[in-house]
């Protein structure tokens, strides 16, 4: 893709991108027609979504990367190739949310303790004290401070929106050290590579941040950029307005700003946790306490020959020692089940129950018979019954004479 490379080179440098951005622009097209083995002009959406699942399921780039290499593709078909209707079907991916890494001041403090050389001091310490990407560190200039006003001149920022930012009383004795150490050029880079026509490189600063976490005992996944975070997060927790803070990062959103009040400590602390608010507060374990294994469930245990679960005494009755029963000797069939002795009350006093004693045998005695039911008056027996209806038929019926005169009296 020679001539199509060199025009849309052309047109990002016309738009004004930065040099970072046209190389990565152009290294992420040139990415996509290496994976094709094919000229740009030739693909379309299809294999512009094929190229997509392999960024996201096979090399599983980050989200920042992802979006970069859809920002290019859109850059190089809408304007190179002049073919909106592509655009359209380039998605982007969506954002996680990830918080910023903060570290505290003594932290900070012994970060810069560990380093004993005194440009690396100097540029950790700009770092932390005014708040500036790796990018916009880099490229400060010797005029860019003003030491008059204390104010810190920052001309390549992101978006070539140039802004000041304060300038450290402790931070300027820091520069003046460093610039008696070095002797940097008027006119030429603060912090110079062996060149001096070109600044030091952002490889260099990430080696000098890992090596002054190695030393200082630092185990979070520190960047150069984790100072900047530090720096708003400090501010935002010393009372610094938000709005300011937008202006000394450069934010163009004051959305972008309001990520430090997800991890600012004042924010946190500000809510009391409700553990802290239980009264009694939980006794705390011995020093002797281990963690121990859970008991283990019990086997069922057979009734004893004892009480019963339903015999126990109740709660509001007298516990009655109860003496263990005789056993009794075996009964003829005919003999009538002895009764249950009554429970005792929970009204009268607790008396000791002697053992029962043993009955003697009984002969065996035959049982009395029982008398037949005598038979009920109002349901004669059915022979009887029939008799006397018989004999009412068979008697004659007799009239009896009609008085005369009038009614008794």
């Amino acid at each position: 893709m020679g001539a199509l490379r060199e025009k849309m080179e052309r047109d990002l440098k016309i738009r004004g991108y930065s040099a970072k951005t046209v190389s990565t622009y152009l290294q992420c097209v040139r990415d996509f027609v290496i994976y094709h083995a094919r000229s740009p002009d030739q693909l379309g959406p299809e294999e512009i979504n094929q190229y997509q699942y392999h960024l996201t399921e096979e090399r599983q780039v980050s989200w920042a990367y992802f979006n970069q290499a859809v920002c290019a593709l859109k850059f190089f078909y809408r304007v190179t190739l002049g073919k909106d209707w592509i655009v359209k079907h380039i998605p982007y991916a969506r954002r996680s949310q990830r918080l910023p890494v903060v570290l505290s001041q003594d932290e900070v403090l012994a970060i810069f303790k560990a380093l004993d050389n005194v440009k690396h001091r100097a540029i950790l310490m700009t770092l932390y004290a005014t708040g500036l990407r790796l990018d916009e560190l880099l490229h400060l200039t010797v005029q860019d401070i003003d030491s008059k006003r204390m104010l810190i001149h920052v001309r390549h920022s992101k978006g070539r929106r140039q802004r000041y930012v304060m300038l450290s009383p402790r931070l300027l004795v820091i520069l003046r050290e460093y610039y008696k150490a070095a002797f940097p050029k008027i006119g030429q880079y603060l912090f110079p590579s062996k060149h001096d026509d070109k600044p030091l490189s952002s490889t260099t600063v990430y080696l000098i941040v890992q090596r002054a976490c190695r030393l200082a005992g630092v185990t979070k996944l520190v960047s150069p950029h984790s100072l900047r975070h530090t720096f708003a997060t400090h501010l935002f927790e010393a009372g610094t307005n938000l709005r300011v803070i937008q202006v000394l990062l450069g934010h163009k959103y004051l959305s972008t700003t309001a990520i430090y009040t997800h991890v600012a400590k004042t924010t946190l602390s500000a809510a009391t946790s409700p553990l802290d608010t239980l009264a009694p507060a939980p006794a705390p374990l011995p020093a002797s306490a281990t963690l121990a294994a859970p008991p283990a469930a019990t086997a069922t245990k057979p009734p004893s020959a004892g009480l019963a679960k339903s015999d126990a005494p109740s709660s509001h009755q007298p516990t009655v020692p109860v003496a263990p029963a005789a056993t009794p000797a075996a009964k003829p069939p005919s003999a009538a089940p002895a009764k249950p002795s009554p429970a005792p009350s929970s009204h009268q006093p607790t008396v000791p129950v002697a053992p029962a004693a043993t009955p003697a045998a009984k002969p065996p005695s035959a049982a009395p018979a029982k008398p037949s039911p005598a038979p009920s008056r109002s349901t004669p027996p059915a022979p009887r019954r029939a008799e006397k209806n018989a004999a009412k038929k068979s008697k004659p019926t007799s009239k009896k004479p009609a008085r005369k005169g009038g009614a008794s009296c």
